[in-house]
């Protein structure tokens, strides 16, 4: 694995770019975990092609694999690729990590996070709602600081909404007050909507199950679908199929609520929300 691993930093050297691999083999579990550790002082490298690479590699021969040992060494890969000084590639690990279900991160992975939190160059806003969704109690002093500081907007919002996934009762309201001073509408529901549907508190979704059911039409289709303005209960039922456990509809990789007919999709996800308003469960083990 090695060597193979080898010829291609050599090619990616030669040819000062990254080769694309479309290639789907499946990899043991032993070549994975040799891989990782080949691959992860290259992190260091000064080439940002062959840092880039190991990336795609990593992400390319892990993306069917369920073995612990393997999760745990490529969110360790990832949490170093964080600090990385190109923008792009701290990007990519950030998103990578948002992949991973809570449970997936060990108390080790947890610390080391948090540490890099507020020490890294790059995406801090993205960072501290990670921080937020592994509930990193250890930074909370570091996020209320945040949250208090207006020099940057988009960091201290982020702040708010870490605290108020972590269940701070008082960073839930402002949340929520926001929520509902600018109101769900075409130019909200998906910025604003995606930040509420993040914290996964039920305040914040008892709010968004009371809009779904308002007919108003203040929306537009997503993806161009459309001139003619439409309820935002469509848009909204695409969110909340996302995050509460048994909803009658699911989502498919573009966001789509999987069904013929969306307007008695809407119709059939109101009636299920209005009757169990009250005992809604959502998933906090994805991000």
């Amino acid at each position: 694995m090695e060597k193979k691993l080898a010829l291609k930093i050599s090619d990616v050297r030669n040819k000062k770019s990254i080769p694309y691999s479309n290639s789907y083999s499946r990899y043991s579990e032993k070549d994975i975990l040799n891989a990782i550790s080949y691959l992860t002082p290259l992190l260091n490298d000064t080439n940002v092609n062959v840092r880039l690479f190991c990336l795609q590699e990593l992400a390319q021969m892990t993306r069917t694999s369920n073995s612990k040992e393997v999760i745990h060494g490529m969110i360790s890969f990832y949490i170093r690729a964080i600090s990385d000084r190109n923008g792009g590639i701290s990007g990519i690990a950030i998103n990578h990590l948002t992949g991973y279900s809570a449970d997936d991160f060990s108390d080790a992975h947890k610390d080391s996070l948090c540490k890099r939190v507020f020490y890294s160059g790059f995406h801090k806003d993205r960072l501290i709602k990670l921080a937020g969704y592994l509930d990193l109690q250890e930074c909370r002093s570091e996020l209320q600081a945040a949250a208090a500081d207006t020099r940057n907007l988009s960091v201290m919002w982020a702040a708010h909404l870490a605290l108020a996934r972590m269940g701070d009762e008082f960073e839930i309201q402002y949340c929520l007050s926001v929520a509902k001073k600018y109101g769900i509408n075409d130019a909200t529901v998906n910025s604003l909507v995606s930040d509420l549907v993040y914290i996964r508190q039920p305040p914040v979704f008892l709010f968004l199950i009371d809009e779904i059911q308002k007919n108003e039409k203040k929306c537009f289709p997503a993806n161009g679908g459309g001139n003619e303005p439409i309820s935002c209960g469509y848009r909204l039922m695409e969110y909340l199929a996302r995050y509460i456990v048994g909803f009658p509809f699911s989502v498919d990789a573009s966001g789509d609520i999987v069904a013929i007919d969306y307007v008695s999709a809407l119709k059939v996800s109101r009636q299920w929300l209005s009757d169990n308003r009250t005992n809604i469960q959502l998933n906090r083990n994805i991000y």
